[in-house]
């Protein structure tokens, strides 16, 4: 437990301090990998596929809607939905939903220019919403199968961690927005996904160590 509450705050003053100093080689590359996964969210959402290859700082996608893309998308999510809803991971339901309405969203409502420009501007958003959700992560119980008892550390020092890139010259030539009006939608989705890490770490602070340890397997009858 007492681990847990120091692993936020140690890792955000080690990213600090990394960044102070000019040698977070690893904010540098996981701002890439976010980014480019940031890409190819707006991309799949949109029906379109995609292929982030961080690595080379490139996301290959297509300009037509694929139904097929659209399909596999919404059956995955909804398998991890109805996943959640079993398991009674509200936290990941609730994202599910999110991404379904998302999804929705820019299928039915955005025009092919319209995506054009989410899926350009999900490049930074990209590195602010997995980064974020990365960070939160460390405090919800994710599938055991994925021993995330282990892995939630290596992600939430990685999510801590990233450095910041921008797709703001296209925004403006390609897409007309005002360099004031970028910077500020990014400010707002930077607060609110500080303002949700700060939330889901303030309740881990005052009610996590109220809970009732889960109740150990019963074991095997004996032969």
């Amino acid at each position: 437990m007492g681990a847990n509450r120091l692993a936020l705050p140690v890792v955000f003053g080690a990213a600090a301090a990394l960044n102070l100093i000019g040698i977070n080689l690893l904010g540098f590359v996981m701002s890439i990998t976010y980014h480019e996964f940031g890409h190819a969210a707006a991309s799949w959402l949109g029906g379109r596929w995609a292929v982030p290859i961080p690595v080379a700082a490139l996301t290959f996608t297509g300009s037509d809607r694929s139904w097929l893309v659209a399909a596999l998308l919404f059956a995955a999510v909804g398998w991890l939905a109805e996943r959640a809803q079993r398991e009674r991971r509200w936290p990941a339901l609730t994202l599910c939903s999110a991404v379904l309405l998302a999804q929705i969203a820019m299928m039915a409502i955005a025009s092919r220019e319209r995506w054009q420009m989410w899926m350009v501007w999900s490049g930074c958003a990209g590195e602010l919403v997995f980064g974020a959700l990365g960070v939160i992560a460390f405090y919800h119980r994710v599938s055991e199968r994925l021993r995330w008892d282990f892995w939630r550390y290596p992600v939430l020092a990685v999510s801590a961690s990233r450095d910041s890139g921008n797709d703001m010259v296209r925004l403006v030539k390609e897409h007309g927005l005002s360099p004031q009006a970028i910077r500020r939608s990014y400010v707002l989705l930077a607060q609110a996904g500080a303002a949700a890490i700060a939330l889901h770490y303030l309740w881990f602070l005052l009610f996590a160590g109220a809970r009732p340890p889960a109740p150990p397997e019963a074991s095997p009858p004996p032969l």
